[in-house]
């Protein structure tokens, strides 16, 4: 589990592609709104994805089909691809010791 602040929130939601700071409205998300991601494997062995939103007194919302790269389920690979232009490339001999 991973405890964040409402415009950390508002930023994965960009990174997943979501057009708007709050999934599908415009502003922060409420406080104490959460996103589940459950990870999953199928008996032919490969792992998949699932993402849930829950904004605060409101029903669990399945996301998944909305995360723009990513198919439902979302193949773990899948998600590890579309996610690569985020990754930090930091520079290595400024940050080594």
């Amino acid at each position: 589990m991973h405890i964040l602040h409402d415009t950390t929130l508002a930023g994965l939601f960009s990174t997943l592609g979501f057009k708007k700071t709050n999934y599908n409205e415009d502003g922060y998300p409420r406080y104490s709104s959460c996103v589940t991601i459950e990870l999953w494997q199928r008996s032919n062995g490969k792992f998949y994805v699932k993402f849930y939103y829950f904004p605060l007194d409101e029903d669990m919302e399945d996301v998944t089909s909305e995360i723009v790269g990513c198919s439902d389920p979302c193949p773990l690979e899948q998600l590890a691809d579309r996610s690569k232009k985020y990754q930090a490339k930091p520079n290595i001999e400024k940050v080594s010791f």
